[in-house]
């Protein structure tokens, strides 16, 4: 199942109950959207957006986004 925020954007599901930490596999897909999906200066779904979503909190969403700040990815 694919979740749409925008027509060109799908995010996929996280995987709840899975022994990853759910951070990391929002960093993962965020990962694969950015690498795959995104072109240079698109942008990322808002923190808004992704907690609404995948039912994360802020903090959570944020982790997985500032990981891949600290990677250079974003």
């Amino acid at each position: 199942m694919t979740i749409q925020v925008e027509p060109e954007i799908k995010l996929h599901p996280l995987r709840q109950g899975a022994n990853t930490p759910l951070w990391l596999q929002l960093k993962h897909a965020l990962r694969d959207l950015v690498t795959f999906e995104l072109r240079p200066g698109d942008r990322i779904p808002s923190e808004s957006q992704l907690c609404s979503f995948y039912n994360l909190s802020r903090i959570t969403v944020r982790q997985a986004i500032t990981s891949l700040c600290d990677e250079g990815l974003l």
